[in-house]
């Protein structure tokens, strides 16, 4: 499955939105990818999120599309 949600980072629940793509998740403008078994659903707080993997992009994702390539490279 994958999606794109509206949601919030950081202690000041910054607006954002994030892609989500087989059990990975990133922010919009982020390299950093994570790997979580939750749902992620509209309104995600993703300082919140469980995860269990993560990775660096070489470049920041900027689209579900650049996320599902990441995943997939």
């Amino acid at each position: 499955m994958k999606k794109t949600v509206n949601g919030t980072y950081g202690s000041l629940e910054t607006p954002c939105e994030v892609f989500y793509y087989k059990g990975w998740y990133c922010v919009n403008g982020s390299v950093n990818v994570n790997r979580t078994h939750e749902e992620i659903e509209e309104g995600v707080n993703v300082e919140y999120v469980s995860d269990y993997d993560c990775f660096t992009w070489s470049s920041e994702i900027n689209s579900l599309d650049e996320l599902e390539e990441a995943v997939e490279f």
